[in-house]
């Protein structure tokens, strides 16, 4: 429908793919978490939220 190949982004499996465990705390590692995992287990977890800290990090320091 959308007219492209069925790839997983970057942008879908990492960016777009975590939740707060508590909404009133921080991005940060600790609390956050997948919201869909594919493999399983805490390679993968770690994978995804490594990222997700270094992208928050560098949007606070642009702030």
């Amino acid at each position: 429908m959308l007219g492209r190949p069925p790839v997983l982004s970057y942008a879908s499996y990492a960016l777009d793919n975590w939740v707060r465990i508590r909404e009133n705390l921080p991005v940060e590692i600790g609390n956050i978490i997948i919201s869909q995992n594919f493999l399983g287990g805490l390679d993968e977890d770690w994978f995804i939220l490594i990222h997700i800290d270094i992208v928050d990090a560098r949007s606070a320091a642009s702030r």
